[in-house]
């Protein structure tokens, strides 16, 4: 939504500032985000360096197995502890 709201916001204001829609702000944004660096006094640039290595499908799917697993032996404990 990050992205999608940003765009759509250079993609207004762009009418008026053409340089906005030439910018990345969103992408910049999430990065300085995962990073641990975005705080109220960063300044942006509109710059950023993409990353374009694929991503390890199977680790992700892997990472989400785990949790569903973790899940459900959560519900099964909760489960337990009702009756």
């Amino acid at each position: 939504m990050l992205l999608r709201d940003i765009a759509n916001l250079a993609s207004y204001f762009g009418q008026f500032a053409p340089e906005l829609l030439t910018a990345d702000y969103g992408l910049e944004i999430w990065s300085l985000y995962e990073s641990g660096k975005l705080h109220p006094a960063v300044a942006l640039t509109g710059r950023v360096e993409r990353n374009d290595k694929p991503v390890d499908l199977a680790l992700v799917m892997r990472e989400i197995d785990a949790v569903i697993q973790e899940e459900a032996q959560r519900q099964r404990y909760r489960q337990e502890t009702k009756e």
